[in-house]
């Protein structure tokens, strides 16, 4: 944090030297705008100065005021600006996600100058690997910047580790013959989802006497289960008998012999004789609804109409 800010001061070519120790840091944070600390945004800042806090100094004067208005994190973060020290370490796997290699060279619609290009990085990426202690990636990612400045990325994931030369140029081969582009400039390949060599699989071999070991107590087990089953006693049981069983017919709740014909066929007629007795009644409601013709009767005008015929 403070050499980003330093490198802030004396630009472009002027340099600053901050001695490290605790009196200078504390001096020369104690008058610094809290905007110049990377992190603190426009919105943190206007948040900031509601506080009173302008300088970083002022934060660690007033950090009391924090608890009140951020949250536990930020207030631990504000801290440690205002002492000078770096972020909260992180938990996660310090080591690298990926690495690759990449190269730019003069616009080329060659083919056999782009594998050419595509064997040299591959061998760059194999020395990197060994440098760093990869010993193999599951993803494979291949970079292309076209003539046109447009830059298109691939990736291909194979289902086993790819550690060597010939397996890493063979994919990546197969994801450029896949594009096929015209012009290209610019040429990277990436390795990702990487295993390091320190990375030991999990031991998942049994010994032998382990094995006799399991095997023993699972003859163990069996053994006194069927004693308990072998001692259990059976008792007689006694059954209704289907035939001699009565239900009900859930339309007209007529006692009936439980067989699966007899009530099948019984409530087939209820709903027959339900279904004919709502269709006739329903015609006679609407025989009975309909409404009478109206009766024409004569007007005034139509009687002396007939007068003058007459």
């Amino acid at each position: 944090m403070l050499a980003k800010i330093c490198s802030d001061i004396n630009k472009p070519n002027g340099q600053f030297e901050l001695a490290n120790n605790y009196d200078d840091i504390m001096k020369f944070l104690h008058d610094l705008p809290i905007r110049k600390v990377s992190g603190i945004g426009r919105v943190s800042e206007a948040l900031l100065q509601a506080c009173g806090i302008n300088t970083v100094g002022e934060l660690l004067e007033r950090r009391a005021a924090l608890k009140f208005c951020f949250s536990p994190l930020s207030q631990e973060s504000f801290l440690r600006i205002a002492l000078g020290l770096p972020g909260r370490p992180s938990a996660s796997d310090p080591r690298r996600k990926s690495i690759s290699v990449e190269r730019t060279f003069a616009p080329t619609s060659s083919r056999d100058a782009q594998i050419e290009v595509m064997e040299e990085v591959c061998d760059m990426l194999v020395n990197d690997m060994e440098g760093v202690g990869v010993v193999g990636a599951r993803c494979v990612t291949l970079k292309l910047k076209l003539s046109s400045f447009d830059v298109l990325t691939r990736s291909v994931t194979s289902a086993r580790l790819v550690s060597t030369r010939e397996e890493i140029l063979s994919l990546a081969r197969e994801i450029f013959e896949r594009e096929l582009p015209q012009e290209i400039r610019l040429l990277g390949i990436r390795l990702s989802n990487l295993q390091f060599a320190d990375d030991r699989p999990a031991d998942t071999t049994i010994s032998v006497i382990d094995f006799w070991k399991r095997k023993q107590s699972v003859e163990a087990a069996s053994s006194s289960a069927s004693e308990c089953s072998s001692s259990m006693t059976d008792f007689p049981t006694n059954p209704v008998p289907k035939s001699d069983e009565k239900v009900a017919c859930p339309i007209c709740n007529t006692i009936l012999k439980n067989d699966d014909r007899v009530v099948n066929q019984h409530v087939d007629e209820c709903l027959n004789s339900s279904l004919l007795f709502d269709s006739g009644s329903k015609t006679s409601l609407k025989s009975r609804e309909q409404p009478k013709k109206r009766e024409k009767t004569a007007t005034i005008e139509k009687y002396f109409t007939k007068r003058k015929r007459e």
